[in-house]
């Protein structure tokens, strides 16, 4: 008797913790209200009709990749104008940083002193050529008067003498005309190549990149 109810006593525990057990799982795989909800609307659009879907033509184009990082700027070519005469910088015509094309002009020394001197170069040429072309007339006056025995032969030759002095001294005037030109050209500073005109120093010292 002791036995059986031992026994049955044994069954009705394992019986309420199977129950309990049962219950507590049920109790933990339940989903929470807010989701239950959630699948609830989910499923009524999911079974109301089908999702929408936008399609557009394709088409290529840039897309713009951008580093950040940290580095030097190198230019392709660095040019430092120098004004080849001494002189008065009477004019400037850039500003710092501006972009400049080959040939430009950037700066200006007074011209006045180079004109003076190329004015001086020409008139000295001026009067020599006078000086040979009155030579080289009385040199065929004198080979005239020679052909008549009129005067002697040594006198010719010392015309031709000097009409060559002349010509060699006309020559010299004229690469002075060509020098003061040249001189008075390198007044105008003009940019060699095309880029960005830098100041590098403060006594009319051009950098062009």
């Amino acid at each position: 008797m002791q036995k059986t109810r031992t026994l049955l006593v044994s069954v009705v525990l394992a019986a309420a913790l199977a129950a309990g057990g049962y219950y507590y799982w049920q109790w933990r795989s339940a989903p929470s209200p807010a989701a239950a909800a959630g699948a609830t609307k989910g499923g009524a659009r999911g079974l109301g009709g089908p999702t929408p879907v936008v399609a557009v033509p394709a088409a290529s184009s840039d897309v713009d990749v951008i580093v950040n990082g940290l580095g030097t700027v190198t230019p392709l070519r660095t040019v430092t104008v120098k004004s080849r005469v001494d002189g008065e910088l009477v004019r400037v015509v850039f500003e710092e940083g501006q972009l400049v094309k080959e040939g430009q002009l950037l700066a200006e020394i007074d011209p006045r002193p180079f004109q003076v001197q190329l004015a001086q170069a020409q008139g000295q040429l001026a009067r020599d050529r006078a000086l040979l072309e009155n030579a080289r007339l009385d040199l065929e006056r004198y080979r005239t008067l020679l052909k008549q025995d009129s005067i002697a032969a040594q006198q010719v030759d010392a015309q031709e003498s000097q009409v060559r002095q002349l010509e060699g001294t006309v020559k010299v005037d004229q690469a002075q005309v060509d020098n003061a030109k040249l001189q008075l050209s390198y007044t105008t500073i003009t940019a060699p190549i095309s880029g960005r005109a830098l100041w590098r120093h403060r006594i009319g010292e051009y950098h062009s990149d």
